[in-house]
């Protein structure tokens, strides 16, 4: 008579601890792979003027 609810409660019990252990899993793993953010710098006047000079030739179709 006990033994059917001491299994289902064990059972149960096992099912809220796996649930709860992924949860934190998951969460340290977003954590930990957080974006990383740059310092944008302003290009020098040659890399302005190498990008300038590469603009593509629009071609009338």
């Amino acid at each position: 008579k006990y033994d059917l609810f001491i299994i289902l409660y064990f059972r149960t019990l096992i099912y809220f601890v796996s649930v709860m252990v992924t949860l934190i899993l998951h969460r340290s793993l977003i954590i930990q792979y957080q974006t990383v953010r740059y310092d944008t710098l302003p290009l020098s006047p040659i890399s302005r003027n190498r990008l300038s000079d590469d603009e593509p030739n629009q071609q009338e179709g």
